[in-house]
């Protein structure tokens, strides 16, 4: 074949294969050398120093089979959520009245289980404080259901701890679950076994009870968490 330039040649069709074949000249002392170079060596020069491409489930990991790969964000659910926190919540004032409340609407999940846990503590007085959790369709206990009865406390200072479980089901009802240990400030909610219809919009209201109305007691903390 005679001279051609280069750009008359046919081109090679991509991609570049590992066999492929190429002519370099090669710089001597005195002139060029041709010689011959394989399509593998001129990807591995290429390559030398660069990242592995990235090839999902092979050498990077997926989230619950989700790539990694691509754009946008990636939901990770563990099930567990923090639906309200309420602390240093003062009662003052005898009989019944509502101390907290949390519209927990949105959270109320088909086949979930809602946990709520609270810290009492009386300041002043000598007299029982029964603390109470109630649901309600507005922030008020007019009309509110109570769906558990908390341990009640009397001593000045001393602390009531409790845990109250309520399981929700696919049909919109809740069901009232036993605390995990039965003692004098942690025991079977009045409610327990009971099949309770989740109003909407749904609040969670925190209510107390007073007996002598000069006392005073505080909700130290209370969180709702929500298992899904």
């Amino acid at each position: 074949m005679g001279q051609i330039k280069i750009s008359q040649l046919t081109p090679k069709d991509a991609p570049l294969s590992d066999t492929d074949l190429f002519v370099i000249a090669e710089e001597t002392s005195d002139d060029y050398e041709s010689k011959s170079i394989t399509g593998h060596e001129i990807l591995a020069t290429a390559r030398t120093g660069m990242q592995r491409e990235l090839i999902s489930g092979e050498n990077i990991k997926t989230i619950n089979s989700t790539s990694l790969l691509g754009s946008g964000d990636i939901t990770v659910n563990t099930g567990v959520s923090l639906v309200a926190k309420k602390t240093m919540v003062t009662h003052t004032g005898g009989g019944l009245i509502l101390i907290a409340s949390e519209d927990i609407s949105s959270h109320i999940v088909a086949n979930s289980m809602i946990q709520v846990t609270a810290m009492y503590r009386k300041t002043v007085g000598t007299q029982n404080y029964t603390p109470r959790l109630y649901l309600n369709t507005s922030a008020t206990l007019t009309g509110a259901t109570l769906i558990a009865t908390f341990g009640s406390v009397s001593s000045l200072n001393l602390i009531n701890d409790n845990i109250a479980n309520f399981a929700i089901d696919a049909s919109g009802n809740l069901y009232a679950l036993s605390p995990t240990l039965l003692t004098n400030t942690r025991y079977l909610n009045t409610l327990a076994g009971s099949v309770i219809t989740i109003p909407s919009p749904c609040f969670l209201i925190w209510g107390g009870q007073l007996t002598n109305g000069s006392d005073t007691a505080v909700m130290l903390n209370s969180n709702v968490i929500k298992y899904a």
